[in-house]
Order: C-alpha cells, then sequence, then structure tokens
C-alpha cells in the first residue's frame, strides 16, 4: 500500500502519526518471579476502543501477553511441591526446575520502546480509517487481583471523517470515450462514505489496472493527497495519474533458447499466446500468453518485453519479443504415483515407469510409453483391512494441447475456446475382490475444453471410449459356486451376484462377433472458484456430467454390451468462518437409465455405490444401499464381491461439515504449538443412499416410492481428526449412524473408524 499524503486546512499541518506517546508507568508494579530484573505482562487489555474489536486491534500489535500452556503448569506445580518436600531427593528438584527452562519463552515482558511502537501503530490503523484526531496512551500496573500486571491501551477515537466527494482523478484529460466509459463504472466510492485508506487503494488499483489492460503501458500513479476540513469533518482524495502513450503492438518475435532441442513451431505458439499484432497492450493478456506457453510444458521459462531499440517520441507502436528457455524434451522416469477419481473420490495409489517426449511433432505433441501398478480405493482397503484391488497396465498416450481453437466474445473482447485431444491405448490385467481377473483393452478419445476466463463454467470435457472387457476366469467361478449350492435358492442368489461378468460372457459369446463390450460417450462440465483445491476455505465447486451408450457408432459390430444413459451433479461450497474454521457442504445425486435391463449393463465403475470415507461414513464403504432382497448366501467370497462390487442405479449423497484447525488453542506452549499448526477437527452430519441395485432379480426388485428418496436416506454423525500435507488431508473420522432405514443398526449403536486421504469433499 502506498503512503497517503495528508495535508489538514485550518491548520497548517501534514499529519502521519503522533510522534510522541503518553504512557503511564507505575510503580507498584510486580516484578517476573523467573526473572526479577523484568516485569510480565500477565494480561493486555484495552479501553475506549467501538470501531475495532479487541481480537482485531491485538493482531496488530507486538506485545504479547504470558500464556502459560498445561505442561507448564503441571511441572511448575510438581517443582513447587517438591521444594517443600525434605524427602525428595535435590538432584530431582534441580531436574525439574532446569525442564522448566523450555517453557521461558511462554512469558512474556514489559518493554517501553515495543509498547511505544504499538501505540503509534494503533493511532496510525485509526487515522487509515478515518478517525484522524484518535488518542492512544498506554498504562501499565498491577492488576487489582493481585493476579501480576496489566498492560492497558487507553484509545479516543473521536470523529470518523467522511468523504466529501468521490475521488478526485487528475490527468486523465485524454483518455477515448470507450475508456472512460469503463472508467466510470470503476469509481465505487461515493460522497458520505467513512473514508478507508484500503478502499481507496482497491478503487485506485483497479482504475490503474483498466489502463494498463487498454494500451497505456507505461501508466503510473502519485501518492494519493488526502486534504482534510476539520470543521465538516471530511476528506477529500487527490490522485494524480501519468497515462503516458497508448501503445499498440507492433511485430511479435520469438526468440528461442532450444539448448538443441526440436524447435515449438512459432504457429504453434501463436496459438497459445493472447497478444496480437495491431492491437493495443493489454497487460492482462500479456500475463495470460506466459502462462499459457508455460502450461504447454515445453518451457523452462518465458519472458514477453518490448523489443530494445530506439523509439520516436510520436511513435506510438511497440515490437514485443517472446523470450523462451526449452526443457529437455526426451526424457524417462519413474516413481510413486496417486490420484483421485473426480466424482467417487477414490484414491489410488501406485508404481509407474514411463519414456516421454513432449514434442514429437514439433507442435507441443506429448507421446509416452508407460507401464504401471495401481493399488485401487485405498481408502476402502485400509478402512476394511483386505487386500486391494489390484491392476496391471501397459500402454501408450498422445495429447496435444491444442486442437482447436473458437473465437468467442464477451463484453465485446476477444475470448478464445480451447480444445485439447487426449489418447491412450491400454491394456490391463485386473484382480478384482481376489477373485475375477479381468482382461481390458481400452481406447479413451477426450476433448478437454477451456472456456473463456470470466465464466464460472470454465472447464469442459467430451471423451469418447472404446473398451473391450473380458472376466477371463469367470467360467471357473460360476461352475464352482454352483457346484456348492445346496438348493435352488443358492443358486438364484450366485447368479443374481454374478450379473455384471454373466451378461458380458454372454454378449462375447454371441453369434455375431463384437470388436467392443462398451462403447460410451460422456460429457462434462465444471465450476470451479476454491481457493485452495486440497483443503478450501473459500469458494465453490460444480460438476454436472452425462455418460451412456454412443449415439454415434451404436451397431453392428462396434455396437456395445453397455446400453445406458446416466446423469449425475455434484456441488460443494466452503464458508471461512474464522481464520481456524470452515463450514463446507457436499450435495451429489445421479441416476442411471438402462435400455435393456434383460442384457445390457452398466460397467462397475460406472455404477453408484455409498457409504465409506468419502460418503456415509457411519457405514462401510461401498455397503450402503436400499434393498430388501434377500442375502442369504452362504459362499462368503461371491457374497463380497456383491456386496462391494455390484452397484446400483440411483445416489443421493450429502454432507455438511465444520472444519477447526487446532493452532489456536489457548494455553498452548509456543514449544510444542507448531506440533498443531497442521492438525484439525471435523465435526460432520452425512446423509445418502442408493437405490435400485443392480443384483435384484426381476420379479424381487425392491420397490422405491418417490417419498422413499428423502425417508430412506440413511444418516450418520462423527467426529474427526486432519492432519494437512501439501497434497491434502490425512484423516481419521470416528462415525456413528442416527438413522439407519433398514432398521439393522440402532442410533449411535456402534463406532465406524475411518480412514481418508484428502478431505471428505
Amino acid at each position: 500500500m502506498k503512503t497517503f499524503r495528508y495535508v489538514c486546512i485550518f491548520f497548517i499541518a501534514i499529519i502521519t502519526s503522533v510522534s510522541y506517546i503518553f504512557g503511564q508507568i507505575s510503580t507498584d508494579i510486580v516484578s517476573s518471579p523467573y526473572n526479577s530484573m523484568a516485569y510480565e505482562v500477565n494480561e493486555i487489555a484495552f479501553e475506549g476502543n467501538v470501531y475495532f474489536n479487541y481480537n482485531e486491534l491485538l493482531n496488530y500489535i507486538t506485545s504479547r501477553q504470558t500464556n502459560i500452556s498445561i505442561p507448564n503448569k503441571i511441572l511448575s506445580t510438581y517443582h513447587k511441591e517438591s521444594r517443600k518436600n525434605k524427602h525428595i531427593p535435590q538432584i530431582i528438584v534441580e531436574q525439574l526446575y532446569n525442564s522448566l527452562a523450555q517453557f521461558n519463552d511462554e512469558y512474556k515482558y514489559f518493554y517501553k520502546d515495543i509498547v511505544e511502537e504499538d501505540a503509534k501503530v494503533l493511532t496510525e490503523l485509526y487515522n487509515r480509517n478515518g478517525f484522524h484526531y484518535a488518542k492512544i496512551t498506554y498504562s501499565f500496573k498491577e492488576q487489582n487481583n493481585n493476579q501480576g500486571n496489566i498492560l492497558t491501551f487507553h484509545i479516543r477515537e473521536n470523529s470518523q471523517y467522511m468523504l466529501s466527494n468521490s475521488i478526485n482523478y487528475k490527468g486523465l484529460d485524454s483518455l477515448d470515450a470507450d475508456i472512460r466509459k469503463r472508467f466510470d463504472t470503476l469509481v465505487k466510492i461515493k460522497a458520505n462514505d467513512p473514508f478507508n485508506e484500503e478502499s481507496i487503494e482497491n478503487e485506485i488499483v483497479a482504475v490503474q489496472n483498466l489502463f494498463l489492460r487498454s494500451g497505456y503501458m507505461h501508466s503510473k500513479w502519485d501518492v494519493p493527497s488526502v486534504i482534510y476540513d476539520t470543521t465538516n469533518k471530511t476528506d477529500s482524495v487527490v490522485v494524480y495519474f501519468n497515462l503516458g502513450n497508448r501503445i499498440k503492438i507492433g511485430k511479435i518475435i520469438f526468440i528461442d533458447s532450444t539448448y538443441n532441442q526440436q524447435v515449438v513451431a512459432n504457429s504453434t505458439k501463436r496459438k497459445f499466446i493472447r497478444i496480437n499484432e495491431g492491437e493495443y497492450y493489454n497487460k492482462n493478456r500479456v500475463e495470460r500468453s506466459i502462462d499459457n506457453l508455460l502450461r504447454m510444458g515445453l518451457f523452462e521459462s518465458v519472458i514477453i518485453d518490448t523489443l530494445e531499440r530506439e523509439y520516436d517520441d510520436g511513435d506510438f507502436v511497440r515490437d514485443f519479443v517472446i523470450k523462451s528457455k526449452y526443457r529437455n524434451f526426451r526424457d524417462w522416469s519413474a516413481g510413486i504415483f496417486t490420484n483421485r477419481t473426480v466424482l467417487d473420490k477414490f484414491y489410488n495409489l501406485g508404481v509407474e515407469g514411463e519414456i516421454f517426449h513432449r514434442n514429437m511433432f514439433g507442435s507441443a505433441q506429448a507421446v509416452k510409453l508407460y507401464s504401471k501398478i495401481t493399488l485401487k480405493d485405498l481408502e476402502h482397503t485400509i478402512s476394511q483391512l483386505i487386500i486391494p484391488d489390484i491392476e496391471f497396465a501397459i500402454g501408450f498416450s498422445y495429447s496435444q494441447p491444442l486442437l482447436w481453437q473458437i473465437e468467442a466474445s464477451k463484453d465485446n473482447t476477444r475470448e478464445n475456446i480451447r480444445v485439447g485431444l487426449y489418447s491412450s491405448l491400454e491394456y490391463s490385467r485386473e484382480l478384482l475382490n481376489g477373485l475375477f481377473d479381468i482382461s481390458k483393452i481400452s481406447f479413451p478419445l477426450s476433448f478437454p475444453t477451456r472456456l473463456p476466463r470470466g465464466r464460472y463454467f470454465a472447464n469442459m470435457n467430451a471423451e469418447l471410449l472404446f473398451a473391450r472387457e473380458v472376466p477371463v476366469n469367470y467360467a471357473a467361478i460360476k461352475d464352482n459356486a454352483l457346484n456348492n449350492a445346496n438348493t435352488h435358492q443358492d443358486t438364484n442368489n450366485i447368479m443374481a451376484s454374478l450379473v455384471l461378468y454373466d451378461k458380458i460372457d454372454k454378449y462375447l459369446n454371441q453369434p455375431q462377433f463384437h470388436i467392443f463390450t462398451s462403447n460410451l460417450f460422456s460429457i462434462s462440465l465444471t465450476g470451479d472458484s476454491r481457493d485452495n483445491m486440497f483443503s478450501p476455505t473459500t469458494g465453490k465447486m460444480t460438476n454436472i456430467s452425462v455418460d451412456g451408450l454412443n449415439p454415434l457408432l451404436s451397431w453392428g459390430i462396434f455396437a456395445g454390451g453397455a446400453k445406458y444413459i446416466r446423469i449425475q451433479a455434484m456441488h460443494t461450497h466452503f464458508w471461512k468462518i474464522s481464520n481456524s474454521s470452515v463450514l463446507g457442504i457436499k450435495a451429489k445425486a445421479g441416476h442411471t437409465i438402462v435400455f435393456d435391463e434383460e442384457a445390457s449393463f452398466v460397467p462397475q465403475e460406472r455404477q453408484f455405490f455409498a457409504g465409506g470415507a468419502n460418503s456415509v461414513r457411519a457405514w462401510k464403504a461401498r455397503e450402503l444401499r436400499y434393498s430388501t432382497y434377500s442375502e442369504n448366501l452362504q459362499q462368503g467370497n461371491i457374497t463380497d464381491f456383491a456386496k462391494n462390487y455390484i452397484g446400483s442405479k440411483t445416489l443421493i449423497d450429502g454432507s455438511i461439515e465444520l472444519r477447526k484447525k487446532l493452532n489456536d488453542i489457548s494455553g498452548l506452549s509456543e514449544n510444542i504449538a507448531f506440533l498443531f499448526d497442521n492438525l484439525g477437527m471435523a465435526l460432520f452430519i452425512d446423509f445418502g443412499n442408493t437405490f435400485g441395485w443392480f443384483r435384484e432379480e426381476e420379479g424381487v426388485k425392491t420397490k422405491v416410492h418417490p417419498t422413499d428418496y428423502i425417508k430412506k436416506l440413511a444418516v450418520g454423525t462423527g467426529i474427526g481428526l486432519r492432519y494437512e500435507t501439501p497434497i491434502g488431508a490425512i484423516r481419521f473420522d470416528f462415525a456413528t449412524p442416527i438413522y439407519d432405514p433398514m432398521h439393522k443398526r440402532s442410533a449411535f449403536g456402534d463406532l465406524v473408524l475411518v480412514f481418508g486421504i484428502g478431505h471428505a469433499f
């Protein structure tokens, strides 16, 4: 913040802060029992403050009061009592005394220079908020209750000055009409508004940014002058701008430091920059151009500046140079990786090796050969202490950051819709539930799209997925299970549990050959205004998606057996309640329409599940559903597979969570306070359920009435402990049911311990 120049009319004075602070130091102050040469500050108080509260003022000053932690109190008591007891060896007494030294930083002492500086800081604080004649003094004396010394800041706020008019901007006579119109929309401060330096500077900075976006490359503003009127108790603010010439962009010249790497085509780089020859200079577009070029992943650094040459005073055109320092394009890597699914929040962990080229064909096309082993849904694995699903994959991927660029307009400015391309060809083998061996070939074709800036929904993705999924050992599993069936009901239960892979097996063994088992499309739209994607404190995130049968290639040998349409949406919102508290809510819903329930299927990863670390935490992962279907099946592995790997058609899920950091606990020793910097707790309520379990057979399906989507929602609550890391929180949640729609569990009847990586939402 620039220093404001204050001038008082009717009195000849320039006022910035009080040069001398009056303070009263009592003669009866108590010296510290821990340092006889110093005086302890046992309490800090503010007297006479109305505009600012206690905590706001305390945050501005350096002085602090003694804050004895609980461990210090306990150890001090032991030491005091040990000195009284003659039977305790002296060496123990001395050891206790030496241990108390670790708490020395908890005792705060009075320093006159610091206190006087604090009073000046408070005076300036009031001055910046219109209290130009506020008076701050202090006193330091013994407390009346003999509890040590109290430091009191005595505040006389006096009148708060109002603005006599809007800010008076000087030097803007040459503004063009279109810029003048936009300038007028930025003038928010009006007459009779309270004087506030921060608000005034925010408006001036907004005006300056407008000029920098409108060609005035060398625009500068002088220190604002504030003129007091002590009679009317009003302020006038004057600010002088030096706009300079309005600059147009001439030639754009690319200079590459390639370090023997393949040159990126200038035509490709031009598609990523937001400045154009012949347009007026725009600082925001220059910064966005640098950001876009760096996002290509090809450059260590990018600098955009004017060409260094002599320009005539009347020359309003400048040539610009874009200097790029190249990275190493060809490389390899190996290591541990983690990822998390967008909507279900399943956390995966694995190891991967890859060989890649970042600029294969000169237009930032990235090509990668890779091999990886993945442990899937790690939170479910740890919470239930089971063997994780393991997937081995080998594949080839291709990505191009800019495939198409579509021009759009917004607020009379040109914006671009940027469409990229990602594709891969992957072969994988996955072991599900220690039971099914799944062989899969997948070929996704994705078009990640960046929508124009300034919109909430800024990202879209369209994808075509061609996949062939084969349950290699299905026949053996089916025969073994049926051989162990004792009754007709057992047989029905077995076939119901194997319904997904039974349909895939039948589809693959039809007389007509099918290339794919799934031929799907999906489209999603995402808006995100959160301040932090891992541990947000403010903002919101919304995702809306549709996926299902690909209508373009749903015929002949290309048609897949997955014939459905699924719609789902999720919204999260966060509010910062205090410096250490955040309130968050989540709402999620989805529904699936299956076109041919007798023969078609929904892939397992596209079914809905509820319960677990990122859903209703009082229920085990994937096991929450509203179903009256009998589960009297004696073969444990088949039953486990049905419960954990057969999902439902419909999902409703939500949470309310209050998150609290533990770094501001009173009485916490400074020596151990750093241990609590990343610790937090949460209090939460979850609700949700899934409906239309795919395992249910025709004729015995659970009837769901419209009101059941509300009445049959399970509700749970709990408390959790978090430890923040750079990639999100590691958490342990303790949850218990409040309401079980299946009436199998009583309210607060049992406790579920849930392990999670990252916040639940």
